[in-house]
């Protein structure tokens, strides 16, 4: 075995240092972009694959409807979802108010909704058209035995359209949902709202009883003062009253069929 010559000029031992942290120099670069992409490759394999989408919150839309506006299918890569699809592709979706998608690695999409409630229905020709809070139709069916919600009539919406997504404007129908908004959540007898005449707004109660309150301030204190004479009266179990007159806060009137 030879021995190595000790390195008597300073010069050539600096060299040799100079070109030995040169090469640690040009492999780190190298180390890292080997990293990079092995993790690339990693992240693209098939165990990133979605094998499983969560769908919670929908009780009238199909899962199958929301992943597909979502754009994913299974086995597609976790990280090409496109989280902002779902956000986009939400009005095609009337019954939906907003979702959102989170990743749960390393194969589940979760996708979280929340729906639209109906507040109300409108007789549109053949069908009866469900409307939110916000005027909008979220869903239009033939069937009236299917919706436990209030009736709104003297709606004129001959220039409206009146399929699901579109919003209804106009007086009438802001009146409508003024009166609705202030009913209490356990408000369960309201059967129909008359909007005819927003000066002069009747309401029928489920069992057909007519409540005329005039026009939609206080209604709030309206309708405690017209379910309390109605309450009085079945505690009384004395016979029905065909009408309430409420409209007049401080003078109520009610006559007995």
């Amino acid at each position: 075995m030879t021995a190595r010559r000790p390195i008597a000029d300073i010069s050539m031992y600096r060299n040799q240092r100079r070109r030995h942290k040169n090469v640690r120099w040009v492999l780190i670069p190298v180390f890292l972009v080997a990293c990079l992409l092995a993790g690339y490759f990693f992240s693209i394999s098939g165990f990133f694959a979605v094998r499983t989408i969560v769908i919670s919150g929908n009780d009238n839309v199909a899962d199958e409807d929301i992943i597909n506006i979502a754009q994913i299918e299974k086995g597609m890569n976790i990280f090409a979802v496109n989280e902002h699809a779902l956000e986009q592709n939400i009005p095609i979706l009337p019954r939906i108010m907003s979702a959102t998608l989170e990743r749960q690695l390393p194969g589940t999409i979760k996708i979280t909704v929340v729906e639209r409630q109906g507040v109300a229905v409108l007789n549109v020709g053949k069908a009866m058209a469900v409307i939110d809070g916000e005027g909008r139709i979220i869903d239009r069916q033939r069937q009236t035995d299917v919706f436990d919600l209030p009736i709104v009539t003297g709606v004129d919406i001959d220039d409206q359209g009146v399929v699901p997504g579109c919003f209804l404007s106009g007086e009438q129908i802001e009146t409508a949902l003024e009166v609705l908004t202030a009913l209490p959540e356990d408000a369960e007898d309201i059967g129909e709202i008359n909007v005819t005449d927003i000066q002069y707004i009747k309401i029928y109660t489920a069992d057909g009883t007519e409540i005329r309150i005039g026009d939609s301030q206080n209604f709030g204190e309206k309708y405690l003062l017209y379910s309390t004479i109605l309450q009085e009266n079945e505690r009384k179990a004395e016979k029905a009253i065909d009408y309430i007159d409420v409209s007049i806060v401080n003078k109520p009137t009610f006559a007995y069929e």
